[in-house]
């Protein structure tokens, strides 16, 4: 059995965190022991593998500004104690301090490390490309959660090609099928029955786009289309995404839903789920519109395309562009063979390539790869 420790410097609602939450509900327990590791605190995702059953260690670091030496320190500590084989480390942050701990030990009691990237370089940050590119000798393994995501890694990051595999988030597929009807949804969430209901899930963050969004309504109404907007998710821009939707005159068409737990109904009550982002990865967000069978606009960006195999499962528009988003859902609104075909082919391909069973078969075999 192989001592896994994955590491996180926190763990809210995202993509990574849930990625790692679906895969421990389907690890081989009898091959693999796992245990989590927070730099800083659980977060509600650490706090729901823990109430799963399964370790989360939390180290109280990285409270201030500047490299936390500390954090290293226990990191390190656990690797010993716990003798860990394998060191899973998501995000920048984790990859860093993980590798750096692993490197302080002596060469033979080093676990193997595997850096799990989740977003493209959306913004070049150098002093980050040239510490990837340090700690890259010291990696047995690369995941990428998308191509778009693998071919970032090889140009900044000059990982060697064999060391990066690309496997995809996943999703608790089951977890979005639910009885309700669509009515019945909005029912229950006190949404609009009568229009077009658009969702869009994600953090309230420049990323996102959803200032592309709240323009969008707004051009549809004014074409003569009804259409509100549920944003789900919490974040830093709310305040100016209210004085946007304001400004257009639009307040009255744009739902804010803060931090959600109840996914799957949501989906439930939409029409068309949109994610209009400038940059992503491989957003699970739209894993879990398309495991729904919502139909998607989404924008061009990162793993996106993918996903929804290059507009077969969905619409892809380009990315800053409320015209162009606007166009697209009024076009498939309008089409309800469309629709129907979008809904199908997209929880089709969700369910056969996005399942978590099939995901953790994906990661299991690096683990076990890296030590052929």
């Amino acid at each position: 059995m192989k001592n896994v420790l994955s590491v996180f410097v926190t763990m809210p609602v995202g993509g990574a965190e849930i990625f790692w939450l679906n895969v421990l509900q389907k690890m081989d327990r009898a091959r693999f022991n796992p245990v989590t590791c927070c730099i800083a605190d659980k977060g509600i995702i650490g706090e729901r593998i823990e109430d799963l059953g399964f370790e989360v260690i939390a180290l109280g670091r990285m409270k201030g500004k500047g490299f936390d030496f500390g954090a290293v320190r226990d990191i390190k500590k656990i690797i010993i104690d716990r003798k860990i084989d394998i060191l899973h480390l998501h995000l920048y942050h984790a990859g860093m301090y993980g590798r750096i701990a692993a490197m302080l030990l002596p060469r033979a009691a080093r676990p193997k490390c595997v850096f799990h990237v989740q977003n493209v370089y959306s913004k070049i940050k150098p002093h980050r490309v040239m510490i990837n590119r340090f700690l890259a000798r010291h990696t047995g393994a690369v995941i990428a959660v998308s191509d778009a995501v693998r071919k970032d890694v090889l140009k900044y990051d000059r990982v060697s090609p064999g060391k990066i595999s690309v496997i995809p988030n996943c999703i608790d597929f089951e977890r979005m099928q639910i009885s309700l009807t669509k009515e019945e949804a909005r029912e229950k969430l006190g949404l609009p029955k009568d229009l077009l209901l658009l969702g869009t899930v994600g953090r309230l963050v420049e990323a996102k786009g959803q200032s592309y969004l709240i323009e969008a309504v707004s051009k549809l109404n004014k074409n003569g289309v009804p259409a509100k907007a549920a944003l789900i998710g919490g974040g830093r821009l709310e305040g100016a995404l209210r004085e946007h939707a304001r400004s257009l005159g639009v307040e009255d068409k744009i739902i804010f839903m803060g931090e959600r737990h109840d996914i799957p109904i949501l989906y439930r009550a939409m029409d068309i789920f949109v994610m209009p982002s400038l940059w992503e990865g491989a957003p699970l967000s739209l894993l879990d519109a398309m495991a729904a069978g919502v139909p998607s606009v989404v924008t061009s960006v990162g793993g996106m395309p993918e996903q929804l195999e290059n507009g077969s499962c969905g619409m892809i528009v380009p990315s800053g562009d409320s015209a162009a988003l606007a166009g697209a859902i009024s076009d498939l609104a309008s089409d309800k063979r469309r629709m129907n075909e979008y809904s199908m082919k997209s929880s089709a391909r969700a369910k056969e390539f996005y399942g978590s069973e099939g995901v953790t078969a994906k990661v299991e075999e690096i683990y076990t790869g890296i030590y052929e």
